[in-house]
């Protein structure tokens, strides 16, 4: 009985040797543990820097005791570290994808921008391919003389309607018209068993020829008992409406670039590389004026082509009275100098206002060439200006005008060229601007006076 409470004893004292230090241990290994759990998992919360366990004074045993188990601590830290750099490799996982992100959809961008602009370029350039092609058919269209039906031309007059009549020449009726393309046109009526020669001769010398002071020949129609010449249509009438009509009046200025763009009209058939073309009718009614008042050269059926080398031809007198080259109606021949002759009459017209043939008393009628050189003769060169020019122009370029005129309509040898006729104009054009400039400056300087 003696020994178990010999045992009681010993439980309820402190044993000496090594059990107690074993019961020291535990001891003092219990608040350790809970130190180092601690620690452990604010480590781990961290996620980066562990803290290292301070030592505490008077625990070396502690210490020592934990050296001797495996040195605990530094796994800590080792557990610690492994984590941080697992955090970190993560942080650069996803930084790494978001810029993988990033450079593609900058790629992208890119490519879309490159797609966009490369697909509206490509439309751009084929508008202006579309453009480029219309104005070229536009342009060929223009250049091309072609043949219509009748069924086009009446329905371009509305069946021939009697108020689209404009004018009335001697082969036939004029009417304004539309093509079905939106062209304005001027439609010539041509009975075909009297005026066939007249059709024939302005399809051959209009159907090829081209230039801005010409008439453009749109297209023909051959009937049976009828044919049609189509022309471009000029809407400010003819020349001799402007010259002599009651409620029209021109410049001076208008009227030196109206005699400039004829004779170049004249020039460019004389020249012509196929062989010199005389239109053998020049006169105010068949000098055409379009928008702009630009003059157009037009009805040209008693027109003629000379071969290249041919000085004439020979042909019965053909033209209107009082615009007809007197050696032309004496020798039947027709040249070049039969339109610089026709052409200084229309010139002397320009400058008077005044009718080819004045008839001062009925006795004895005088051309006008002649009732210039007269006035010339006597020193009275300004009564030949035409009044309603109201004296606004210069009397400079005036009197170069009236003896370039004269010289047209002089003997054949002394007739200047077309060329030079249009070297002369320019100049009397050129110095009639400057003296318009200066008139202008001067009644500018008056009104602030």
């Amino acid at each position: 009985m003696a020994e178990p409470a010999k045992g009681r004893a010993d439980r309820g004292r402190p044993a000496r040797g090594g059990g107690g230090l074993g019961g020291a241990d535990r001891r003092r290994s219990w608040p350790r543990r809970g130190r180092q759990d601690h620690g452990s998992s604010r480590a781990g919360a961290a996620g980066a820097r562990p803290t290292r366990p301070r030592e505490q004074p008077g625990r070396a045993d502690e210490g020592g005791s934990s050296r001797r188990r495996g040195r605990p601590g530094r796994s800590r830290l080792a557990a610690g570290a492994a984590g941080a750099g697992l955090a970190g490799s993560g942080g650069s996982r996803r930084y790494g994808a978001l810029l993988g992100c990033l450079v593609v959809a900058v790629i992208i961008g890119v490519v879309v921008i490159f797609c966009h602009f490369r697909r509206r370029k490509y439309k751009i350039e084929s508008s202006k391919k579309d453009i480029e092609v219309a104005e070229a058919s536009v342009e060929y269209e223009e250049l091309t003389c072609k043949q219509m039906s009748i069924k086009e031309i009446y329905n371009a007059t509305e069946n021939l309607r009697l108020s689209n009549i404009i004018g009335q020449g001697v082969a036939g009726k004029v009417y304004k018209g539309m093509l079905a393309n939106g062209w304005s046109v001027a439609v010539k009526h041509i009975i075909k068993n009297e005026h066939a020669e007249t059709f024939l001769r302005e399809v051959t010398s209009l159907s090829h020829v081209r230039h801005p002071n010409l008439v453009s020949l749109r297209g023909y129609c051959d009937g049976q008992d009828e044919c049609f010449l189509v022309y471009e249509l000029c809407v400010n009438g003819n020349l001799s409406e402007w010259l002599f009509g009651k409620d029209k009046n021109l410049s001076w200025i208008q009227r030196l670039q109206i005699a400039l763009g004829s004779a170049c009209g004249l020039w460019f058939l004389h020249i012509y590389p196929e062989g010199c073309i005389v239109h053998r009718d020049i006169k105010p009614t068949n000098i055409l004026l379009g928008v702009d008042m630009e003059p157009k050269l037009a009805d040209f059926g008693l027109s003629r082509c000379m071969d290249i080398g041919v000085s004439h031809v020979s042909s019965e007198v053909r033209g209107t009275f009082g615009y007809v080259d007197p050696e032309y109606r004496h020798n039947h021949r027709v040249h070049a100098a039969g339109d610089v002759y026709s052409f200084g009459m229309v010139l002397l017209q320009l400058l008077s206002g005044k009718r080819a043939i004045n008839i001062q008393n009925t006795t004895k009628p005088i051309s006008l060439d002649k009732m210039a050189s007269m006035l010339i003769r006597e020193g009275n060169v300004l009564e030949f200006a035409d009044p309603r020019l109201n004296g606004e122009y210069s009397e400079e370029a005036f009197d170069l005008s009236l003896k370039l005129a004269l010289s047209c309509t002089g003997h054949k040898q002394q007739r200047p060229s077309m060329e030079q006729v249009v070297s002369r104009l320019e100049k009397a054009l050129e110095i009639s601007m400057g003296d318009d400039d200066k008139r202008n400056t001067i009644s500018f300087v008056d009104s602030f006076a």
